[in-house]
């Protein structure tokens, strides 16, 4: 494992402008009773993985060539630094919850009580905020290791990918032989930016006769509006979908709608399954009046790197997501059948239908479609100007991403937990979450308490819920 070359900064691709400067939180934990020696394997294995890609020091500010966008630039030497690359925290008064539905104490979720565990002040930098910072935190049963990125810099994929490089890096610090070779580099990097960059080229001479508005970062000015983003009476819930269920929806689908997909094209996956579960069962109380019908609008977040050609890599770190919108009404997503009643069998039925309608659309989703979205973000947004708060309901999936597959050495061992901190995440936001075993699907959701409820008690939904619980990242250690 070698150093990259010196790092000398690079321009943002108008796949980091479908999001607002905003910053993502995670948290990988670690149950070890020998805490104190995973700190320092934590710090030089951040060490080690900042030595192969130094842009993760780096800071962002705007670009003085192209007005309306943004640089990643090492920071400044003149002007303190936000905050440490790595700091640590102790929190012995917490511990790592023996399970993640085990019934907790009765008291109020708090979502923002969650947000100790990574360096959140970050983001109240109106210097230059930096590219990803971590914590490291120190509970009585072991480590939780915070994770806050730039999202206009890393996408969720990417967040991905580093997990995979810092557990290499934690992993092979005293280990004799050959490195092993991390999943991405800075040739990787730069040949899918150069990729990136050429959107837009060919309508470049129209969209650049308006002159565009300096990029600002974040203030105190705005960051009222990230308040109101961040939604603190929210509710977030971690919900476990049985995986036999989810299997068996998918085979009827499949075997009962052959002909909605069309033959050679991909077919319906777990995924639309599970997406039009959501769509469904949010749309009898979640939507927007369309000429006097009530309708529900979904935005479904799509991976593009193997879309655009040529594909990228598929473990580019920087943004290669999409937005799908579509919108069908209540009664479209809820037909009522004459003379029928819900059952296990007409809800599969639903289901496939909706199945369907996703697969078939997302087959339709080619370069030239990816390349038309992404010109559509040649500048940088604010809160204000993007949509991604806008659809009733939200649905991403990381469910490929390895995470809990990574071991970080003989002191840290396997990852005992991920989450994603609902940090900015607006109500009715719902994600897959990475694979932990082969028995359920894990999703997080985040609602209102009177959605949330109306959600938990819906039968068909609860119908596939093996086990439900609020999002838990630690307890009360006594």
């Amino acid at each position: 494992m070698t150093k990259d070359p010196l790092f000398n900064g690079f321009e943002l691709t108008p796949a980091d402008y479908t999001f607002p400067m905003f910053y993502s939180a995670s948290a990988l934990s670690f149950r070890s009773m020998a805490s104190k020696n995973g700190i320092p394997i934590l710090q030089e294995g951040i060490e080690r993985l900042v030595a192969h890609h130094p842009f993760l020091a780096g800071v962002v500010i705007p670009s003085v060539d192209k007005p309306g966008t943004f640089r990643v630039v090492p920071a400044s030497k003149h002007l303190p630094p936000a905050a440490p690359i790595c700091t640590v925290q102790q929190l012995l008064q917490q511990r790592i919850p023996s399970s993640k539905t085990a019934s907790p104490p009765m008291v109020a979720y708090d979502r923002n009580k969650l947000l100790i565990i990574v360096p959140a002040h970050v983001a109240e930098s109106s210097a230059e905020p930096p590219v990803i910072r971590f914590q490291i935190n120190v509970l009585a049963n072991g480590l939780i290791l915070g994770i806050f990125a730039n999202h206009m810099v890393i996408d969720g994929t990417g967040i991905g990918t580093l997990i995979q490089s810092l557990a290499i890096c934690c992993r092979e610090l005293h280990m004799s032989g050959p490195a092993t070779r991390l999943p991405s580099d800075s040739s990787y990097e730069a040949s899918s930016r150069a990729i990136l960059a050429t959107i837009g080229q060919d309508t470049k001479a129209t969209k650049t006769q308006d002159v565009q508005p300096e990029p600002t970062i974040a203030t105190n000015e705005n960051s009222a509006s990230d308040e109101t983003i961040h939604d603190v009476s929210l509710l977030d819930y971690d919900f476990y979908l049985s995986a036999a269920k989810i299997e068996r929806m998918l085979q009827w689908t499949r075997e009962q709608t052959p002909k909605e997909v069309s033959h050679g094209q991909a077919p319906v996956s777990a995924d639309d399954i599970i997406t039009a579960v959501l769509w469904k069962c949010l749309s009898q109380f979640r939507g927007h009046t369309v000429e006097g019908s009530p309708n529900c609008a979904l935005q479904r977040v799509l991976n593009a790197r193997r879309r655009i050609q040529p594909p990228l890599s598929a473990n580019y770190l920087g943004n290669c997501f999409i937005f799908l919108d579509y919108s069908k009404s209540r009664e479209e997503l809820n037909p009522i059948d004459k003379g029928e009643v819900d059952t296990e069998e007409s809800f599969m039925r639903q289901i496939g239908s909706i199945a369907c309608f996703l697969r078939s659309n997302l087959n339709t989703i080619d370069d030239q479609f990816v390349r038309d979205h992404f010109s559509g973000f040649m500048t940088a947004i604010t809160w204000s100007d993007t949509t991604i708060h806008i659809p009733d309901v939200v649905v991403s999936s990381v469910r490929r991403l390895p995470i809990h597959e990574q071991n970080f050495g003989d002191v840290l061992g396997q990852v005992a937990d991920f989450e994603i901190l609902p940090y900015m995440v607006p109500e009715g936001v719902c994600t897959i979450k990475p694979r932990r075993d082969a028995e359920s699907w894990e999703v997080s959701v985040t609602l209102g308490s009177a959605e949330m409820n109306l959600l938990r008690n819906n039968p068909m939904f609860g119908w596939l819920v093996d086990k439900e619980a609020p999002t838990c990242i630690f307890e009360a250690a006594w």
